[in-house]
């Protein structure tokens, strides 16, 4: 009985690693996915992501685990509902900026926001909330500094859309830790206040004709997909976070950008000088650093960075 007793933990987190990994593989191969669209305009393709989404999100509320005693109070609240107005606004920022440079190919731009949105999101608990780093922390934000620089330095211009997807999560995770909301429900409501314009841009695209290429029945069924890519790595972490230390998530949250990174480069080949590597280089070593303080210390209690509760980490 003590064994099958002690058992049960483990079986708990080897599920919570698996849904989690699961839902970081689908949010890594989404730039095999948007692609597919970028016969529509960007903010169509936006506009179909936000409107699926929040059917996904209904669905998952009416049918799921989701607490709807939540869903109302929140939706009571005039306060909660302004919050995630603009936490709404920030994820569909993030949104149409991470589509834009997946269609365009800068899929590598793209990866590299991901992996620096974490340790913005680190500074702006620091200057904002109020909140500590200790020592390795403070040396891993120093490298990613001069990692940025060695890119920006190499880029030809600023890499703006890294620094808009980066800015655009952060200030989403910042929100959200601002005022903490139930994250299922908060969620849900969320993508439901943003349906509004998500419909409006449908509409106005549609009966002006300038949305891009023609429905057929593909795009039919790529449209509801898109949204279905979004809730399913959602309902995934969340199934994760109640299953495993946040800790070990919050290392889980690289294999994104990191597989974003290999499609980037390997199979879109976009162009990668040696000075680049080099800025890539320093920015995964600053999130060794990073990670593995977290590990060694085995609690977030500096967790500046927005948990992965909070923030989407699929730039969106």
């Amino acid at each position: 009985m003590a064994a099958e007793t002690a058992a049960r933990p483990r079986d708990q987190a080897a599920a919570g690693v698996a849904y989690g990994v699961a839902a970081q593989l689908v949010w890594g191969v989404q730039p095999l996915f948007w692609p597919l669209l970028d016969g529509l305009a960007t903010p169509l393709i936006v506009a179909h992501r936000i409107t699926w989404s929040c059917l996904a999100a209904v669905l998952v509320t009416l049918v799921g685990r989701v607490s709807r005693g939540d869903v109302a109070a929140l939706l009571r609240s005039p306060r909660d509902l302004r919050s995630l107005g603009r936490s709404g606004l920030m994820l569909g920022g993030s949104w149409a900026v991470y589509i834009y440079a997946v269609v365009s190919g800068r899929v590598v731009e793209a990866s590299l926001a991901l992996l620096v949105a974490p340790l913005s999101g680190a500074l702006v608990g620091v200057a904002v909330l109020g909140e500590t780093m200790r020592r390795a922390q403070w040396c891993a934000c120093g490298v990613a500094a001069v990692a940025l620089g060695v890119l920006v330095a190499t880029h030809r211009g600023v890499p703006w859309v890294a620094f808009a997807i980066a800015a655009t999560v952060t200030a989403y995770g910042y929100e959200r830790k601002r005022r903490p909301l139930p994250a299922a429900a908060g969620s849900a409501v969320e993508l439901t206040a943003m349906l509004p314009f998500g419909l409006a841009v449908i509409v106005w695209t549609t009966v002006r004709g300038g949305g891009g290429t023609q429905f057929d029945p593909v795009m039919l069924l790529l449209l509801p997909a898109a949204g279905l890519i979004t809730a399913l790595p959602s309902l995934l972490r969340l199934m994760a976070l109640h299953r495993m230390p946040l800790s070990g998530f919050s290392l889980l949250m690289y294999v994104n950008p990191a597989l974003q990174f290999a499609i980037g480069v390997g199979l879109r080949h976009e162009p990668m000088p040696a000075a680049r590597w080099t800025g890539f280089i320093l920015v995964w070593a600053a999130l060794a650093v990073f990670a593995a303080d977290a590990v060694r210390r085995g609690s977030p209690r500096s967790a500046a960075a927005p948990g992965p509760a909070e923030v989407r980490p699929d730039g969106g």
